[in-house]
């Protein structure tokens, strides 16, 4: 008579060890890593993660085949006294949804880019119900206007001198925080200040936040899970 034995093997998980990881995510609490950890995978083993692939297809009726963000964005414009070392830009463009609370920046040589920021933003994320800025004369301009128009997007300014009203300054204090902090810790020269607002940005929007029931801002944006590998790998 054959006899035939079946071998299981269980295999158990090692702990994680979260305070490692601080350095890697802003410095931020033992819980809000575990957090971002159960609300994103982890798949990498090896190799470099590079490039995005974006859909660059001009639709003939944009208004009605753009994708839609369903927020509204806020924006606001901050100056540099010194010139980003990558680029030579003297200021930067900084979005936030106010719902998903998905931030991004963009260097600026000139006020006039901004239109070109606008379009990116659009271009890679969706149009945005409502654009909110204060009454900076580059974010209300004409051309920004038409561009509102084209995509059927409305728009709203804070009053005179009431900065704080717009969404944007409140979550940039957050990224501007951060970003002195990971300067300071490595010690990287005035001329990162871009680099590091970039790089703070991206890993913000992969750490789990308690105003979205302990979600990644950016599958709030974007509905799927974010892996953050790349952030404690390199």
């Amino acid at each position: 008579m054959n006899e035939t034995r079946v071998t299981a093997t269980k295999t158990i998980p090692t702990p994680r060890t979260y305070d490692k990881y601080r350095d890697y995510f802003l410095r931020a609490s033992r819980d809000v890593i575990k957090r971002t950890f159960d609300a994103t995978t982890q798949f990498a083993r090896s190799g470099w993660i590079s490039g995005r692939i974006y859909d660059t297809h001009r639709a003939p009726f944009p208004a009605l085949n753009v994708t839609r963000r369903n927020e509204s964005v806020a924006t606001d414009t901050f100056y540099s006294g010194t010139p980003a070392v990558d680029d030579g830009a003297t200021s930067a463009q900084f979005f936030v949804g106010t719902q998903t609370k998905f931030v991004e920046v963009y260097g600026l040589k000139s006020d006039s880019h901004f239109i070109k920021t606008l379009w990116d933003t659009i271009r890679r994320y969706g149009a945005m119900d409502v654009l909110v800025s204060d009454r900076a004369q580059l974010e209300i301009s004409n051309k920004v206007h038409d561009v509102l128009r084209h995509l059927c997007i409305k728009d709203r300014q804070s009053e005179p001198h009431q900065q704080n009203q717009n969404p944007a300054e409140r979550r940039y204090k957050d990224v501007k925080f951060n970003a002195q902090r990971v300067m300071n810790l490595s010690g990287a020269p005035p001329s990162t200040w871009l680099l590091c607002l970039e790089y703070v940005c991206f890993v913000m929007n992969r750490m789990a936040l308690r105003s979205l029931d302990w979600r990644t801002p950016y599958e709030k944006l974007l509905g799927h899970t974010p892996d953050i590998s790349m952030i404690y790998r390199f």
